[in-house]
Protein backbone atom coordinates (compact mmCIF):
# COMPACT_ATOMS: atom_id res chain seq x y z
CA UNK A 1 0.00 0.00 0.00
CA UNK A 2 2.76 2.56 1.01
CA UNK A 3 4.70 1.65 -2.69
CA UNK A 4 1.49 2.26 -4.69
CA UNK A 5 0.91 5.97 -2.56
CA UNK A 6 4.47 6.47 -3.36
CA UNK A 7 4.01 5.62 -6.70
CA UNK A 8 0.79 8.15 -7.08
CA UNK A 9 2.55 11.15 -5.39
CA UNK A 10 5.17 10.41 -7.78
CA UNK A 11 2.67 10.65 -11.09
CA UNK A 12 0.78 14.33 -9.40
CA UNK A 13 3.98 15.19 -8.64
CA UNK A 14 5.20 15.15 -12.77
CA UNK A 15 2.22 15.96 -13.55
CA UNK A 16 2.57 19.34 -11.94
CA UNK A 17 5.81 19.75 -13.51
CA UNK A 18 4.43 19.17 -16.82
CA UNK A 19 1.52 21.51 -16.91
CA UNK A 20 3.91 24.21 -15.51
CA UNK A 21 6.29 23.46 -18.27
CA UNK A 22 3.26 23.61 -20.65
CA UNK A 23 1.52 26.34 -19.61
CA UNK A 24 4.90 28.66 -19.41
CA UNK A 25 5.15 28.00 -23.37
CA UNK A 26 1.93 28.75 -24.31
CA UNK A 27 2.09 31.70 -22.20
CA UNK A 28 5.56 32.85 -23.94
CA UNK A 29 3.70 32.25 -27.61
CA UNK A 30 0.27 33.85 -26.66
CA UNK A 31 -1.13 36.26 -25.15
CA UNK A 32 -2.89 35.66 -21.54
CA UNK A 33 -6.36 36.53 -22.75
CA UNK A 34 -6.11 33.41 -25.30
CA UNK A 35 -5.03 31.43 -23.06
CA UNK A 36 -7.64 31.85 -20.82
CA UNK A 37 -9.99 31.33 -23.17
CA UNK A 38 -8.76 28.56 -24.15
CA UNK A 39 -7.94 27.30 -20.95
CA UNK A 40 -9.48 23.85 -20.85
CA UNK A 41 -8.03 22.74 -24.72
CA UNK A 42 -4.72 23.92 -23.32
CA UNK A 43 -5.11 21.53 -20.11
CA UNK A 44 -6.13 19.17 -21.86
CA UNK A 45 -3.38 19.11 -24.38
CA UNK A 46 -0.65 19.70 -22.49
CA UNK A 47 -1.36 16.78 -20.00
CA UNK A 48 -1.16 14.40 -23.12
CA UNK A 49 1.53 15.91 -25.04
CA UNK A 50 3.67 16.43 -21.58
CA UNK A 51 2.79 13.23 -20.00
CA UNK A 52 2.68 11.11 -23.07
CA UNK A 53 6.56 12.57 -23.37
CA UNK A 54 7.87 12.25 -20.07
CA UNK A 55 6.22 8.81 -19.18
CA UNK A 56 6.88 7.25 -22.98
CA UNK A 57 10.80 8.51 -22.74
CA UNK A 58 10.63 6.83 -18.65
CA UNK A 59 9.92 3.70 -20.67
CA UNK A 60 11.83 3.69 -23.45
CA UNK A 61 14.64 4.32 -20.93
CA UNK A 62 13.34 1.28 -18.83
CA UNK A 63 13.70 -0.56 -21.43
CA UNK A 64 16.66 -0.06 -22.88
CA UNK A 65 18.16 -0.23 -19.05
CA UNK A 66 16.68 -3.84 -19.08
CA UNK A 67 18.34 -5.44 -21.92
CA UNK A 68 21.42 -3.32 -21.83
CA UNK A 69 22.04 -2.59 -18.01
CA UNK A 70 24.21 0.16 -17.04
CA UNK A 71 27.67 -2.28 -15.78
CA UNK A 72 27.65 -4.01 -18.32
CA UNK A 73 28.65 -1.27 -21.15
CA UNK A 74 27.57 2.01 -20.05
CA UNK A 75 28.62 3.96 -22.84
CA UNK A 76 26.21 2.07 -25.44
CA UNK A 77 23.62 1.91 -22.86
CA UNK A 78 23.72 5.82 -23.18
CA UNK A 79 23.89 5.41 -26.79
CA UNK A 80 21.10 3.45 -27.02
CA UNK A 81 19.24 5.13 -24.66
CA UNK A 82 19.50 8.62 -26.72
CA UNK A 83 18.51 6.99 -30.06
CA UNK A 84 15.09 5.80 -28.50
CA UNK A 85 14.29 9.13 -26.58
CA UNK A 86 15.01 11.26 -29.99
CA UNK A 87 13.04 8.47 -32.18
CA UNK A 88 10.00 8.04 -29.64
CA UNK A 89 9.48 11.83 -28.75
CA UNK A 90 9.67 12.71 -32.55
CA UNK A 91 7.46 10.39 -33.41
CA UNK A 92 5.56 10.87 -30.46
CA UNK A 93 4.89 14.95 -31.13
CA UNK A 94 4.42 14.61 -34.97
CA UNK A 95 1.45 11.86 -34.08
CA UNK A 96 -0.09 13.67 -31.48
CA UNK A 97 -0.38 17.21 -33.40
CA UNK A 98 -1.27 15.48 -36.18
CA UNK A 99 -4.10 13.90 -34.44
CA UNK A 100 -5.34 17.12 -32.35
CA UNK A 101 -5.18 18.96 -35.55
CA UNK A 102 -7.32 16.61 -37.54
CA UNK A 103 -10.24 15.96 -34.80
CA UNK A 104 -9.87 18.92 -32.56
CA UNK A 105 -9.37 21.53 -34.56
CA UNK A 106 -10.28 20.37 -37.88
CA UNK A 107 -7.70 21.23 -40.12
CA UNK A 108 -7.08 19.36 -43.43
CA UNK A 109 -4.21 16.71 -43.88
CA UNK A 110 -2.59 18.94 -46.74
CA UNK A 111 -2.66 21.86 -44.55
CA UNK A 112 -0.98 19.94 -41.85
CA UNK A 113 2.29 20.96 -42.12
CA UNK A 114 1.78 24.83 -42.86
CA UNK A 115 -0.02 25.18 -39.44
CA UNK A 116 1.87 22.89 -37.07
CA UNK A 117 5.71 22.51 -38.31
CA UNK A 118 6.81 25.19 -35.79
CA UNK A 119 4.48 23.38 -33.01
CA UNK A 120 6.27 20.25 -33.83
CA UNK A 121 9.95 21.28 -33.71
CA UNK A 122 9.60 23.56 -30.75
CA UNK A 123 7.79 20.84 -28.42
CA UNK A 124 10.59 18.03 -30.11
CA UNK A 125 13.63 20.32 -29.17
CA UNK A 126 11.98 21.37 -25.48
CA UNK A 127 11.23 17.35 -25.05
CA UNK A 128 15.02 16.46 -25.69
CA UNK A 129 16.14 19.30 -23.71
CA UNK A 130 14.34 18.06 -20.44
CA UNK A 131 15.09 14.79 -21.51
CA UNK A 132 18.88 16.05 -21.44
CA UNK A 133 18.85 17.60 -18.04
CA UNK A 134 17.21 14.55 -16.58
CA UNK A 135 18.93 11.37 -18.19
CA UNK A 136 22.64 13.20 -18.22
CA UNK A 137 22.09 13.21 -14.44
CA UNK A 138 20.80 9.88 -13.98
CA UNK A 139 24.06 8.66 -16.25
CA UNK A 140 26.21 10.50 -14.20
CA UNK A 141 24.65 9.04 -11.00
CA UNK A 142 24.70 5.49 -12.12
CA UNK A 143 28.72 6.14 -12.84
CA UNK A 144 29.22 7.14 -9.51
CA UNK A 145 26.98 3.92 -8.35
CA UNK A 146 29.46 2.10 -11.05
CA UNK A 147 32.41 3.14 -9.10
CA UNK A 148 31.22 2.35 -5.64
CA UNK A 149 29.99 -1.07 -6.71
CA UNK A 150 33.65 -1.72 -8.65
CA UNK A 151 35.19 -1.01 -5.03
CA UNK A 152 33.10 -3.58 -3.24
CA UNK A 153 33.68 -5.91 -6.27
CA UNK A 154 37.00 -5.58 -5.41
CA UNK A 155 37.22 -5.50 -1.86
CA UNK A 156 34.53 -8.35 -1.93
CA UNK A 157 37.45 -10.25 -4.19
CA UNK A 158 40.13 -10.18 -2.19
CA UNK A 159 38.05 -11.45 0.81
CA UNK A 160 36.29 -14.03 -1.41
CA UNK A 161 40.24 -15.43 -2.15
CA UNK A 162 41.06 -15.20 1.19
CA UNK A 163 38.08 -17.22 2.18
CA UNK A 164 38.86 -19.40 -1.34
CA UNK A 165 41.70 -20.34 0.67
CA UNK A 166 40.61 -20.86 4.43
CA UNK A 167 37.50 -22.89 3.74
CA UNK A 168 36.22 -23.70 0.38
CA UNK A 169 38.91 -26.40 0.34
CA UNK A 170 38.67 -27.08 4.17
CA UNK A 171 40.84 -29.20 6.87
CA UNK A 172 38.59 -31.94 7.14
CA UNK A 173 38.84 -32.72 3.12
CA UNK A 174 42.28 -32.77 3.19
CA UNK A 175 42.51 -34.89 6.72
CA UNK A 176 40.34 -37.68 4.98
CA UNK A 177 43.02 -37.31 1.50
CA UNK A 178 46.26 -37.86 3.80
CA UNK A 179 44.37 -40.88 5.99
CA UNK A 180 43.61 -42.77 2.84
CA UNK A 181 46.83 -41.41 1.02
CA UNK A 182 47.93 -42.94 4.24
CA UNK A 183 46.20 -46.42 3.87
CA UNK A 184 46.76 -46.76 0.07
CA UNK A 185 50.57 -46.51 0.08
CA UNK A 186 50.95 -49.72 1.85
CA UNK A 187 48.73 -51.47 -0.07
CA UNK A 188 48.47 -50.19 -3.98
CA UNK A 189 51.19 -47.87 -4.57
CA UNK A 190 49.64 -47.47 -8.37
CA UNK A 191 46.21 -46.15 -6.79
CA UNK A 192 48.76 -43.92 -4.33
CA UNK A 193 50.79 -42.02 -7.11
CA UNK A 194 47.46 -41.36 -9.01
CA UNK A 195 45.95 -40.38 -5.90
CA UNK A 196 48.95 -38.14 -5.05
CA UNK A 197 48.64 -36.15 -8.63
CA UNK A 198 44.99 -35.63 -8.07
CA UNK A 199 45.61 -34.12 -4.91
CA UNK A 200 48.25 -31.79 -6.22
CA UNK A 201 46.05 -31.12 -9.47
CA UNK A 202 43.35 -29.77 -6.81
CA UNK A 203 45.63 -28.07 -4.33
CA UNK A 204 47.35 -26.03 -7.60
CA UNK A 205 43.87 -24.95 -9.33
CA UNK A 206 42.81 -23.31 -5.63
CA UNK A 207 45.72 -21.49 -5.27
CA UNK A 208 45.79 -20.19 -8.90
CA UNK A 209 44.68 -15.92 -8.93
CA UNK A 210 42.27 -15.93 -11.90
CA UNK A 211 38.87 -15.82 -10.22
CA UNK A 212 36.63 -16.52 -13.52
CA UNK A 213 37.94 -19.91 -15.74
CA UNK A 214 36.24 -21.39 -18.51
CA UNK A 215 33.82 -24.71 -17.86
CA UNK A 216 35.81 -26.85 -19.36
CA UNK A 217 39.09 -26.12 -16.66
CA UNK A 218 35.87 -26.27 -14.32
CA UNK A 219 35.03 -29.28 -15.29
CA UNK A 220 38.62 -30.61 -15.15
CA UNK A 221 39.31 -29.45 -11.43
CA UNK A 222 35.97 -31.18 -10.39
CA UNK A 223 36.52 -34.31 -11.61
CA UNK A 224 39.81 -34.45 -9.96
CA UNK A 225 38.31 -33.36 -6.98
CA UNK A 226 35.53 -36.09 -7.26
CA UNK A 227 38.53 -38.85 -8.06
CA UNK A 228 39.63 -38.04 -4.23
CA UNK A 229 36.26 -38.31 -3.16
CA UNK A 230 35.36 -41.66 -4.73
CA UNK A 231 38.75 -42.83 -3.11
CA UNK A 232 36.63 -42.60 0.43
CA UNK A 233 33.40 -43.58 -0.68
CA UNK A 234 33.76 -45.61 -3.56
CA UNK A 235 30.56 -46.76 -5.35
CA UNK A 236 28.39 -44.91 -2.69
CA UNK A 237 29.54 -42.11 -4.61
CA UNK A 238 28.02 -41.72 -8.28
CA UNK A 239 28.74 -38.53 -10.48
CA UNK A 240 27.58 -38.33 -14.28
CA UNK A 241 29.03 -35.42 -16.01
CA UNK A 242 27.08 -34.87 -19.15
CA UNK A 243 29.05 -32.20 -20.73
CA UNK A 244 31.30 -32.17 -23.69
CA UNK A 245 34.23 -31.18 -22.23
CA UNK A 246 35.42 -28.43 -24.67
CA UNK A 247 32.87 -25.97 -23.24
CA UNK A 248 34.63 -22.07 -23.58
CA UNK A 249 32.41 -20.16 -21.69
CA UNK A 250 33.17 -18.47 -18.37
CA UNK A 251 32.23 -19.70 -14.91
CA UNK A 252 33.40 -18.57 -11.36
CA UNK A 253 36.00 -20.29 -10.21
CA UNK A 254 34.89 -23.38 -7.84
CA UNK A 255 31.16 -22.44 -7.92
CA UNK A 256 30.37 -26.11 -9.62
CA UNK A 257 32.68 -27.13 -7.67
CA UNK A 258 31.17 -26.21 -4.74
CA UNK A 259 28.21 -27.67 -5.19
CA UNK A 260 29.46 -30.98 -5.26
CA UNK A 261 31.45 -30.10 -2.39
CA UNK A 262 27.51 -29.56 -0.84
CA UNK A 263 25.68 -32.21 -1.82
CA UNK A 264 28.30 -34.99 -0.43
CA UNK A 265 28.83 -32.60 2.84
CA UNK A 266 25.21 -32.36 3.54
CA UNK A 267 24.03 -36.18 2.37
CA UNK A 268 23.84 -39.30 4.27
CA UNK A 269 26.13 -41.44 1.80
CA UNK A 270 26.03 -45.59 2.66
CA UNK A 271 25.41 -48.47 0.73
CA UNK A 272 22.13 -48.39 1.92
CA UNK A 273 21.85 -44.75 0.70
CA UNK A 274 24.01 -44.16 -1.98
CA UNK A 275 24.36 -40.54 -3.34
CA UNK A 276 24.00 -39.91 -7.17
CA UNK A 277 25.00 -36.64 -8.34
CA UNK A 278 24.28 -35.76 -11.96
CA UNK A 279 26.18 -32.55 -13.43
CA UNK A 280 24.30 -31.06 -17.23
CA UNK A 281 23.49 -28.31 -18.98
CA UNK A 282 20.19 -26.26 -19.56
CA UNK A 283 20.48 -23.59 -21.74
CA UNK A 284 22.95 -21.12 -20.06
CA UNK A 285 23.10 -22.58 -16.63
CA UNK A 286 25.26 -25.45 -15.41
CA UNK A 287 22.98 -27.86 -13.07
CA UNK A 288 23.61 -29.97 -10.37
CA UNK A 289 21.32 -32.57 -9.61
CA UNK A 290 21.51 -35.01 -6.69
CA UNK A 291 18.86 -37.44 -4.37
CA UNK A 292 17.91 -35.59 -1.18
CA UNK A 293 19.02 -37.37 1.77
CA UNK A 294 20.17 -35.08 4.08
CA UNK A 295 22.30 -35.43 7.21
CA UNK A 296 20.39 -35.37 10.83
CA UNK A 297 22.85 -32.78 11.88
CA UNK A 298 23.93 -30.43 8.95
CA UNK A 299 27.31 -28.38 9.40
CA UNK A 300 27.47 -24.98 10.59
CA UNK A 301 28.38 -23.54 7.25
CA UNK A 302 25.22 -24.94 5.78
CA UNK A 303 24.34 -22.18 3.03
CA UNK A 304 27.31 -19.68 3.74
CA UNK A 305 28.71 -20.80 0.59
CA UNK A 306 26.04 -20.73 -1.49
CA UNK A 307 25.33 -17.11 0.09
CA UNK A 308 29.08 -16.41 -0.85
CA UNK A 309 28.69 -17.14 -4.48
CA UNK A 310 25.58 -15.27 -5.21
CA UNK A 311 26.87 -12.13 -3.97
CA UNK A 312 29.84 -12.48 -6.20
CA UNK A 313 27.96 -12.93 -9.26
CA UNK A 314 25.52 -10.36 -7.98
CA UNK A 315 28.26 -7.87 -7.67
CA UNK A 316 30.29 -8.82 -11.21
CA UNK A 317 26.56 -7.63 -12.93
CA UNK A 318 25.37 -11.53 -14.03
CA UNK A 319 22.78 -13.63 -12.89
CA UNK A 320 22.85 -14.92 -9.32
CA UNK A 321 22.96 -18.77 -9.06
CA UNK A 322 19.69 -20.68 -7.97
CA UNK A 323 18.88 -23.43 -5.28
CA UNK A 324 16.65 -25.14 -3.79
CA UNK A 325 14.46 -28.60 -3.61
CA UNK A 326 12.70 -30.11 -6.53
CA UNK A 327 10.31 -33.03 -5.34
CA UNK A 328 12.64 -35.81 -3.85
CA UNK A 329 15.67 -34.15 -5.26
CA UNK A 330 17.76 -30.91 -4.46
CA UNK A 331 18.90 -28.82 -7.81
CA UNK A 332 21.66 -26.41 -7.66
CA UNK A 333 21.60 -23.87 -11.01
CA UNK A 334 24.81 -22.17 -12.02
CA UNK A 335 24.47 -19.64 -14.45
CA UNK A 336 27.53 -18.98 -16.79
CA UNK A 337 28.26 -15.66 -17.72
CA UNK A 338 26.45 -13.62 -20.01
CA UNK A 339 29.43 -10.91 -20.27
CA UNK A 340 32.54 -12.45 -22.13
CA UNK A 341 34.45 -9.54 -20.76
CA UNK A 342 34.24 -10.19 -17.22
CA UNK A 343 36.67 -10.25 -15.10
CA UNK A 344 37.83 -9.89 -11.40
CA UNK A 345 41.38 -10.16 -11.07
Amino acid sequence: MEKIATSWKRHLRDLIIVLCVGFGVTLTMNDLNSVIHSFWNILLYNTIIGMGLWKGNEWVTSLVQHWYPWRINRSRTYLLMWTGIVVYSLFFVFLFNFLWAIFMNHVPVYEFMKYYKFTVVIEFLISIGIAGIIYTSIFFKNWRNLLQEHAEMEKANIESKLAALQNQVNPHFLFNCLNTLNSLVYVDAGKASRFIGDLSKVYRYVLEQDDVVTLAEEVSFCQSYLVLEQFRFGEKLKVDFLLSGSESEKILRMGLQLMLENAIKHNEISNEKPLHIEVKREDNFVVVRNNLQLKSTLPVSARMGQKNLQERYRLMGERVPEFGTEGEFYVARIPLFRNEETQLS
